[in-house]
């Protein structure tokens, strides 16, 4: 590969009991959990609540929140062990009006840029020109995460074309907001090249909750895109989790 790209996987491990996150490069997976009850005679898991949670308007307790569980490290140069790590395998960084890159010893910056050989990251998969002279990684951080079987969960794994127009905090917000149903095991994705060219590709229900969540971060991220500077790739992916 004569460039790279960012990588970020999930799976569950340990029969069902930990969930295993690798990621390399910027594409952020933010994992995040709430209380669920399955009742013995009942197919279906229901929502719970505290005691002293307020009725919504049809007389059911109001969902428990969203909660963060965890978030992963960016792999860039605006986090100094990340910067460290590649100028000690040999690359040089160089920051210009805030936009900091990381480029071969053996040429100009600037020659690097026309020859798209300079990169925010710091770890990639591939990029073999980077990887040899400007101390790009290809090791990922790996995290396990042991399931808690009263929570269900949602894992949002997302490129930067998300994370840099939408906080996580502004994502838990809107999770939180939204009327979510208790999901099944499902998972949904979209990917965009452009802010107005989307495409689905989703193994959950046309239309459910999941679906819903992922057209609703895409539209926030690119709406905040275009008032900015116009344009990037956004691709974000949703996975549910519960103990059905």
């Amino acid at each position: 590969m004569d460039y790279g790209t960012t990588a970020t996987l999930c799976f569950l491990s340990n029969n069902g009991k930990q969930l295993c996150i690798a990621h390399a490069g910027d594409s952020r997976c933010l994992v995040v959990k709430r209380k669920m009850n399955i009742k013995r005679d009942q197919k279906e898991p229901v929502d719970t609540s505290s005691s002293s949670s307020s009725s919504s308007v049809s007389g059911l307790p109001s969902s428990p929140k969203w909660e963060l569980v965890y978030s992963s490290l960016d792999h860039n140069c605006y986090d100094d062990h990340e910067m460290e790590s590649v100028v000690k395998r040999g690359g040089i960084v160089s920051s210009k009006q805030g936009d900091i890159r990381v480029y071969p010893r053996s040429m100009a910056k600037a020659d690097a840029g026309e020859r798209g050989l300079s990169l925010n990251m710091t770890r990639s998969l591939g990029h073999i020109v980077l990887s040899k002279e400007a101390g790009i990684s290809p090791l990922p951080d790996i995290k396990l995460l042991d399931i808690d079987r009263s929570c269900e969960y949602l894992v949002i794994a997302a490129s930067d074309g998300l994370w840099d127009f939408m906080p996580e905090s502004d994502v838990i917000k809107g999770l939180n907001g939204m009327p979510m149903p208790m999901l099944v095991p499902t998972t949904a994705h979209e990917v965009s090249a452009q802010p107005r060219r989307r495409s689905m590709r989703s193994g959950a229900k046309r239309g459910g909750p999941l679906e819903q969540l992922v057209s609703k971060l895409m539209k926030s991220a690119m709406a905040a895109m275009e008032r900015r500077f116009g344009g990037d790739n956004v691709t974000v992916a949703v996975l549910h989790l519960n103990s059905r």
